[in-house]
């Protein structure tokens, strides 16, 4: 039986009067300079149960040195003096490689030694570039969010985002290309359990300017599907209109689509009009035209303009009826000699 022995040659110099130690150099620069030239190279390994490796990796200009574990799905971690509290661990795992910067009651700070929240990302006046910047690039048909914040500690407490600019606070851009899904700019939500509180999917406010719009809509069509309530006393609605106003509207034209028959029946031939005898009898017992609502009750009701047209219309048909029987009535008189 032949037994191989192997030597390995370590070349390390020492300098007595510099107190420095160079491992494959005769002139180290500091107290260990270690030296291995290549691309993969290694410079230090930690024989520990899974090693890890510093090594060189690419040459030249584009040199880097890398910390590598031997062993898929370790972690390194930056600890306390204590062994307590994790400061920053970085998960090596192939292909889902992960990193934990701060611990669950720390702060980062960018741009700032002093953070004042979890995470706090400070510019400068001259800075010109963006604070953040979020790209996802991800498979088709999928709905990935760019950013997704929650904040609830308790019901009905917390605040999603909260953003206050110069300019807009919250801009939402939607670029569909020639996708056929429904692409919407800003989406706002509320909703709850409770029968008691007011939940409100979109809030706007203006004020202090020479022109202040809660809401302004430059291009397209605005469509609501449920009520719309203008003026502090329209708050509560009024019945089952769609639309409630408290206040006045100016308009240039304003068309009312019925769906009940136009009073064109009254010129029927079996249509009965009343008598201007009973016309007379009924106005002196109702103080009012039969058929049109009285004064009270359109102080108390108001008047829907569709169906008051229509009365209107009617009331002036029989009125052209009454006035052509009498033109007859006249017409003669005059031809039977009888002057006016």
């Amino acid at each position: 039986m032949r037994t191989l022995l192997t030597i390995t040659y370590l070349l390390v110099f020492t300098s007595l009067f510099s107190q420095k130690v160079g491992i494959n150099t005769t002139t180290p620069q500091a107290s260990l300079d270690i030296l291995n030239i290549g691309d993969g190279a290694e410079l230090l390994r930690l024989s520990t149960e899974r090693p890890w490796v510093f090594k060189q990796t690419e040459n030249s200009i584009f040199t880097r040195l890398t910390l590598k574990p031997t062993t898929n799905g370790k972690s390194f971690e930056i600890v306390t003096d204590s062994d307590s509290i994790i400061l920053a661990e970085f998960y090596a795992l192939d292909p889902d490689p992960r990193v934990f910067l701060i611990p669950e009651a720390g702060r980062l700070g960018i741009g700032t030694k002093s953070p004042n929240a979890r995470v706090n990302i400070h510019g400068t006046p001259e800075l010109t570039e963006n604070l953040l910047r979020l790209w996802v690039t991800h498979n088709e048909g999928l709905d990935t969010r760019g950013i997704d914040c929650e904040s609830k500690p308790a019901e009905g407490y917390g605040i999603g985002g909260d953003f206050i600019a110069g300019h807009r606070g919250v801009r939402g851009i939607v670029e569909a290309g020639n996708s056929s899904r429904l692409g919407i700019g800003v989406v706002g939500a509320a909703s709850g359990t409770s029968t008691t509180g007011t939940r409100v999917g979109l809030w706007g406010n203006a004020f202090g300017g020479l022109t202040n719009w809660a809401g302004y809509f430059d291009n397209g069509n605005v469509y609501i599907k449920n009520n719309l309530r203008i003026g502090s006393g329209a708050i509560n609605g009024t019945g089952d209109y769609r639309l409630a106003i408290d206040g006045k509207i100016i308009a240039e034209e304003v068309k009312v689509q019925l769906s009940t028959a136009w009073p064109d029946y009254v010129f029927d031939q079996d249509y009965k009009l009343q008598s201007l005898e009973e016309l007379e009898k009924e106005i002196s017992v109702l103080g009012h035209l039969p058929g049109v609502p009285s004064a009270e009750e359109v102080a108390k009701e108001g008047i829907m303009l569709g169906d008051m047209n229509k009365i209107l219309l009617e009331k002036i048909e029989e009125l052209t009826l009454h006035v052509i029987a009498l033109k007859k009535e006249l017409d003669d008189l005059k031809n039977n000699g009888i002057q006016e």
